[in-house]
């Protein structure tokens, strides 16, 4: 017994039979370490007051109240840099700083994230400094759901 779908055949039991595309369907499965997408660029700040440097917006297909672990890097030149992730322009995450003349990385899982929402990156710096940041992910876990193959045989 199986249900016939125009290009896909699936058993009562689940199993994907037949598929006639060429695409892979991913799946989120949850927080981990793995980039899944990035903002990479190095973006810079002299103001004392955060400013929206990085922004990216999430898929129509996110499934909602979602937790995303968000990773971003952040240096100062000569003083204190200041950073913190907003969600659609209000602040979610945790204010971060550093005096570091390095990059230092810093990682937090926020949640309560839906279709279309803006993981944004806001900087500032302190007196005579410029903060930079740069490598703003999404991490996590993607799993193939369903590999679709044009396969066939003749006779």
């Amino acid at each position: 017994n199986s249900v016939h779908y125009p290009n896909l055949l699936i058993s009562l039991c689940g199993n994907i039979e037949n598929s006639w595309a060429n695409q892979y369907v991913y799946a989120y499965s949850g927080v981990s370490d793995t980039v899944i997408l990035s903002h990479d660029a190095e973006v810079t700040e002299t103001g004392t007051s955060y400013a929206k440097k990085k922004t990216i917006t999430l898929g129509s297909y996110i499934k909602p109240n979602r937790t995303l672990r968000i990773k971003f890097n952040l240096k100062a030149n000569a003083n204190i840099s200041y950073a913190q992730i907003y969600r659609n322009g209000s602040a979610v995450g945790t204010e971060r700083s550093t005096a570091s003349v390095i990059y230092l990385t810093f990682s937090e899982d926020i949640t309560g994230w839906d279709p279309s929402d803006r993981i944004e990156l806001y900087v500032k710096s302190t007196a005579g400094n410029t903060a930079s940041a740069c490598n703003l992910r999404v991490c996590g876990t993607m799993v193939t759901t369903i590999q679709n193959e044009v396969t066939g045989t003749n006779s």
